[in-house]
């Protein structure tokens, strides 16, 4: 499989994703499926952040491997309903600023929009409880978009908005712990290349 491209945008993301479920054998699962397991990864981020939290000299990569787990279920995700990353970054990041934002459809442009946001002064615990929160707000969102209840108080989710602050998130807990995300996708692929796959 090809790597993903230097400087990799956000389609390069999805795209990357896509192949890779196809070469795994893993584009079959559902929807269902893949959300199940983006609760699983979502929840191993929190292990990791906890781990720190009590070591914080120790390394970050767990944590920014997390990271890339997470990140690789969302676009899988995404991928399967039709959303399209980048501009659902754009999207959320003119809504939250009131203008257009220059910010690339880089992961590192993503960490730089990240970094100019009200998510820059919080610290590792209150990313990861709103990452879980927005987590449950995407899973809302496919619930309803599958035809379960509306919500009694007649809120509203849109997948792909969600989806975007997820993206943003993960991209304040890599500037915490001083990495990029590219840089942990590609030691993640890496590790990935040298392993047997079921």
């Amino acid at each position: 499989m090809e790597p993903l491209p230097q400087e990799a945008s956000l389609a390069d993301l999805q795209e990357y994703v896509a192949k890779m479920e196809i070469e795994r054998g893993l584009s079959g699962l559902g929807l269902d499926s893949q959300c199940l397991k983006l609760g699983e990864e979502v929840g191993e981020l929190f292990d990791a952040a906890g781990a720190f939290s009590s070591n914080p000299s120790g390394p970050t990569t767990v944590i920014a491997e997390e990271c890339v787990d997470v990140t690789i279920l969302l676009a899988s995700i995404a991928n399967r309903t039709n959303v399209i990353l980048t501009d659902a970054v754009r999207a959320r990041a003119l809504h939250e600023t009131g203008r257009v934002i220059g910010l690339g459809s880089s992961l590192g442009g993503v960490q730089d929009y990240a970094a100019g946001t009200d998510l820059a002064t919080l610290g590792l615990a209150d990313l990861c409880l709103r990452l879980g929160h927005e987590t449950g707000e995407l899973f809302r969102a496919i619930r309803k978009r599958n035809g379960n209840p509306t919500d009694p108080h007649g809120r509203t989710v849109a997948i792909a908005d969600t989806c975007a602050r997820i993206t943003i998130l993960l991209a304040a807990i890599a500037n915490l712990i001083h990495v990029t995300l590219e840089d942990a996708w590609r030691a993640k692929e890496e590790r990935n290349n040298n392993r047997t796959w079921r």
